[in-house]
């Protein structure tokens, strides 16, 4: 049997959470000398320790997790609510990570936007050919999750037909939860037939509209960078008299890297402002 002390070491938690489990009911000790009031710890209670910490890693309160222990909660059902824990905190991480990346981006943007104009120009685009998927995409990770796969599937499944990938706003404004988004990937000849990829979302064959003008930014950059192309178009458009004329596009001429570096075409339709 082991002291509270060198129980504490093979399970890896302080002295003090064992005692405070003992008081209050929850883990109690294999033994206790009545004489000096010492506490001693078998093995064999290591997995009921564990399931304990696991509980309460879940968000779940001491005295629900006395009620689980007393009820003799099965091992599977604790490792299926650690299972669905973890995908939750995943979930969370990449959130956070995404609007870290959001920040930086936002902190790079206090350059001068006026000294970034030089590469806009204006153009028709014609008629396209293209397999897209729209308005499924609950939030902006779910954007860039499925820019990942498509960047990884189709030099691999659309080889002999791609061309670059593409993306659409179709939205009022910029959203970040419930977007209707486009996605997918321009091509060199009709496709007939839909594409499922591997996510479960399905490419549809379409066909992306001519437009007469479209003002348009080359740059390489991070997919998080890209409101500051958004920005300096904003500036010539009000420079120039222009307005938006409908969805904005952004081709990416360069798929991004594992590292979300990609060389990106920002395209706005416009009109002269009335």
């Amino acid at each position: 049997m082991f002291t509270t002390g060198q129980f504490s070491k093979i399970a890896q938690v302080s002295k003090r959470l064992l005692q405070y489990y003992d008081e209050i009911g929850l883990f109690a000790p294999a033994r206790t000398n009545d004489a000096n009031g010492t506490r001693y710890y078998d093995a064999a209670q290591l997995p009921e320790l564990f399931q304990i910490l696991a509980l309460k890693d879940l968000g779940l309160q001491l005295d629900e997790i006395r009620e689980m222990v007393q009820d003799g909660l099965s091992t599977s059902r604790i490792h299926e609510m650690l299972v669905v824990q973890r995908t939750k905190i995943r979930s969370r991480l990449e959130e956070e990570q995404l609007r870290l990346r959001a920040v930086e981006s936002r902190l790079r943007s206090f350059e001068a936007a006026e000294g970034s104009l030089d590469d806009l120009i204006v153009k028709p685009v014609p008629e396209q050919l293209a397999l897209t998927t729209r308005g499924d995409f609950e939030t902006m990770q779910d954007v860039l999750h499925f820019l990942d796969e498509l960047a990884l599937e189709v030099p691999r499944r659309l080889r002999k037909v791609a061309g670059p990938i593409i993306g659409m706003n179709h939205c009022d404004g910029y959203e970040m939860d419930d977007l209707d988004g486009e996605l997918g990937v321009i091509v060199k000849r009709p496709v007939e037939e839909p594409v499922a990829m591997p996510s479960g979302r399905v490419l549809e064959p379409t066909v992306l509209p001519a437009v007469g003008a479209m003002v348009s930014s080359v740059r390489m950059m991070s997919v998080e960078d890209t409101h500051r192309s958004f920005a300096a178009l904003g500036l010539w458009m009000e420079r120039t008299g222009h307005t938006m004329a409908g969805p904005s596009r952004e081709v990416f001429l360069e798929p991004p890297s594992p590292e979300r570096i990609a060389v990106i075409e920002t395209q706005v339709p416009i009109e002269p402002a009335p």
